[in-house]
């Protein structure tokens, strides 16, 4: 969105979540995140930059891709979500990926 101007700590933990999302999919390798990657994108028209806005929507392709893995994954970005912004990653077994983001955008006073 060219011309767009995000304040300073929305974009920051924008870029945070997108390269937590990078490593922390990394426990599948390399080629299998990148193609998982390109499924979310092909067959659920998420672009990677568009991670951040389209959460929930991310959540639930990789459920649908992952299966049960999905909550390995999802568990491992907000892990890596968690150390990039100097927050304590505390593991809860009913939390999603979007839970985790949201309370990582609280209390680093995000949206």
């Amino acid at each position: 969105m060219a011309g767009e101007h995000k304040p300073q700590g929305i974009e920051e933990f924008r870029k945070a979540l997108l390269k937590a999302v990078d490593d922390g999919s990394l426990v599948i390798g390399e080629s299998a995140r990148d193609a998982l990657l390109y499924h979310v994108e092909r067959s659920f028209g998420i672009k990677r930059e568009e991670i951040p806005e389209r959460l929930e929507a991310f959540h639930e392709a990789l459920e649908r891709l992952l299966g049960e893995g999905a909550t390995v994954v999802e568990r491992l970005i907000a892990k890596n979500l968690s150390g990039r912004l100097g927050l304590d990653f505390e593991e809860h077994e009913n939390l999603t990926l979007i839970d985790y983001v949201n309370y990582a955008a609280k209390a680093k006073g995000g949206h």
